[in-house]
């Protein structure tokens, strides 16, 4: 028997996935700049590619809006 959950928790988990995976590229990005300075800034060309796109830009903003208005709605109106 499988449980879906209801909506709400499962538009937290795909947008805190979201988060989860920039933040992931965004440290990514900067452990690039262990190995060197040119890694770095080719690392920083994937990532701006990837999330500064129309695209990946609105998956961020939607994913930050939705995951804060969820848990501002977890603590002020629980049933």
């Amino acid at each position: 028997m499988t449980r879906k959950g209801n909506l709400k928790d499962r538009l937290r988990l795909g947008s805190g996935l979201v988060l989860f995976v920039f933040v992931v590229t965004h440290l990514l990005n900067h452990g690039l700049g262990v190995i060197s300075y040119d890694a770095m800034e080719a690392g920083r060309e994937i990532f701006v590619a990837l999330w500064r796109s129309p695209p990946g830009t609105a998956l961020l903003l939607g994913a930050i809006l939705v995951h804060a208005g969820l848990g501002l709605w977890k603590v002020f109106w629980l049933p």
